[in-house]
């Protein structure tokens, strides 16, 4: 008799295919936003109570990394050992190093989601945000992946309201660089 199909295996290691390569999708789009910063004041705000564009770079240095942490670690020690490990490495990048700092994070963001088992994606339910509870998979899609995605696009208007008139649809939606393939 033939071996049977497992479905949901199949379907859960495209699952974290997906998470990846929509990372490394947002990580790029990032990379080619950050080329665009040279002419322009980094400590523009659209408006007084809004973060600087600085604080936004700083930010986005680590938004996505601490919730994959949290999911990756249930022993709270060793989290708690792991992040300060992360905390002494990012701590060796010059300020201004935002793309290495980005391949950085996607490099620990990826090393940390091919540690997860294929079926925890589908069964395991997490917690997020105030008590709301559902898939792995689409916990990280909702914070991880989301991340990455808003603070892109925040980038992108910054830049445009600091005055980086070269900014353009393709900046914030495909990058500046060599576009990656599915």
């Amino acid at each position: 008799m033939p071996k049977r199909f497992n479905q949901n295996r199949i379907l859960a290691m495209e699952l974290k295919e997906i998470l990846i390569k929509e990372i490394e999708r947002e990580v790029h789009i990032l990379k080619g936003l950050y080329k665009k910063l040279e002419d322009v004041n980094l400590d523009f705000r659209p408006n007084p109570s809004t973060r600087s564009l600085r604080e936004l770079l700083e930010y986005i240095k680590v938004c996505a990394l601490p919730t994959l942490l949290k999911y990756s670690y249930k022993d709270l020690d060793k989290l708690q050992t792991v992040k300060r490990e992360y905390e002494y490495q990012l701590n060796t990048f010059e300020e201004s190093d935002y793309s290495k700092i980005l391949d950085w994070q996607f490099e620990k963001i990826k090393f940390l989601l091919v540690r997860i088992p294929d079926e925890q994606l589908e069964t395991d339910q997490v917690t997020i945000w105030k008590d709301q509870t559902m898939s792995l998979f689409t916990a990280l899609l909702n914070t991880t992946v989301k991340y990455f995605t808003a603070y892109r696009m925040q980038l992108f208007l910054y830049l445009k309201m600091a005055g980086q008139s070269t900014l353009n649809s393709q900046d914030c939606w495909v990058g500046t660089n060599e576009v990656l393939k599915d």
